[in-house]
């Protein structure tokens, strides 16, 4: 890819004000580096999940995942509207890497009785990967509890962003 973020500006001022011209080009020179090292600088999924009456087991939140091709350090974020009822247990969620889920979950406590409220969680995710290898990276949630009296998710967001590339 081609990465001309200021093609207009270039032109406007490659006539008229050299040293001007010179710093666009020294910034283009350095975002198209760093997008021919990543591939992909921030990945993001928002708005996904409305409506998920969660369970007393995890179930994958539709609409919630992407997927990494690249190597490297990963900051990966998610959030979770939630809106939790009187009586159920506490809301987790959890971020599952090619099919391994992850051992930190986000938490909504069940002392919470009825409330809308915002759950965000971030995990450092380290890959090494091979040209043409992927990791897809999906959220799950469900109600710490025996049975769920109709807690739900309102919407959630989901971000990848690459860090470096020491693995």
């Amino acid at each position: 890819m081609i990465f001309k973020p200021f093609q207009f500006l270039y032109q406007t001022f490659k006539g008229t004000d050299q040293r001007l011209f010179d710093t666009f080009e020294r910034i283009h020179l350095y975002l198209q580096e760093l997008f021919d090292e990543t591939g992909n600088i921030t990945l993001s999924v928002i708005d996904s999940g409305v409506g998920l009456i969660l369970k007393d087991f995890y179930q994958d939140i539709p609409g919630l995942s992407l997927t990494i091709k690249k190597s490297g350090t990963w900051l990966i974020s998610a959030s979770l509207e939630c809106h939790h009822v009187f009586n159920d247990g506490k809301i987790e969620f959890r971020i599952i890497c090619n099919g391994k889920p992850s051992l930190i979950a986000g938490i909504l406590g069940d002392n919470a009785g009825e409330i809308t409220a915002t759950i965000s969680k971030s995990w450092v995710y380290k890959t090494s990967m091979r040209i043409g290898d992927e990791v897809r990276i999906s959220v799950q949630a469900r109600i710490a509890l025996d049975s769920s009296a109709g807690s739900v998710i309102n919407s959630g967001d989901l971000a990848a962003v690459w860090m470096n590339s020491n693995v």
